[in-house]
């Protein structure tokens, strides 16, 4: 795209119905993945209401987790919060978290009242815990792939710069909407690509992303690429248990 580099070329203003977002691999955590927020703009850069009957995802949240069960609370990180419009934040309970299976994308489903033209999609990465942010994102319209690249991790409470940490993701060229959100386009490919391995692990180097095979293919074996994130551990046998959020809602 003209004067502003992003992970891929998108086609111009894309139009659907139903909008799904597919989530490959994370940065570094290998057991959940999540994200903050989301939001869509419309062919004149407006930003497009989303209610929560409009939104879910598969699996839907860490709630499907026998072990979440059992604690007898209803953990808050649900779909719902994508679109509560409380974006900046480390307060889990504005925030989504799903369980995270090697080599399965997990699938955000936006339903759309009518069809419509998109120019920008923001998305706000996971930033209770960083690490569990998603890493890779494939955007599809009815069906059609519209956007396929990397997502920057959530920076850490208090660290410079975190006030406002969305990711813009531009559909269209127009030349005043790039010069308004080109601070907010992330690409992988600026970064520098340094690789460390060590115990199983691969370690941050000046830069590194872990992701797995390319969206929309079968499984297979990971893909290095560039970005900031933190290590990534291959994935173990169990699934250890993630807090429950202290505003959490009892059943």
């Amino acid at each position: 795209m003209a004067q502003c580099r992003q992970d891929s070329d998108p086609p111009q203003l894309p139009r659907g119905l139903t909008i799904c977002i597919s989530l490959w691999g994370t940065h570094g955590d290998p057991h959940y993945v999540g994200l903050n927020a989301l939001e869509l703009y419309d062919a004149q850069a407006l930003r497009i209401p989303l209610t929560p009957d409009q939104i879910s995802a598969v699996p839907a949240s860490i709630n499907e987790l026998p072990d979440v069960q059992a604690h007898g609370v209803h953990d808050s990180r649900t779909p719902d919060k994508l679109v509560d419009g409380v974006n900046d934040t480390w307060e889990a309970q504005h925030m989504w978290l799903a369980p995270y299976t090697f080599g399965v994308p997990n699938r955000i489903f936006i339903f759309l009242d009518e069809p419509v033209t998109l120019s920008i999609i923001k998305v706000w990465n996971y930033a209770r815990t960083p690490s569990r942010g998603a890493a890779e994102m494939m955007l599809s319209m009815d069906g059609s792939i519209v956007f396929q690249g990397y997502l920057k991790a959530a920076p850490e409470q208090g660290a410079p710069g975190s006030s406002s940490f969305g990711q813009s993701i531009l559909l269209c060229g127009k030349p005043e909407l790039i010069a308004a959100e080109k601070g907010r386009v992330y690409s992988s490919r600026e970064e520098q690509h340094v690789l460390l391995v060590n115990e199983r692990k691969v370690v941050e180097g000046a830069s590194i992303l872990v992701a797995e095979q390319q969206a929309g293919k079968a499984a297979g074996p990971l893909s290095l690429s560039a970005s900031t994130s933190t290590p990534f551990t291959l994935p173990s046998a169990k699934r250890p248990a993630t807090s429950i959020p202290a505003k959490a809602l009892r059943r």
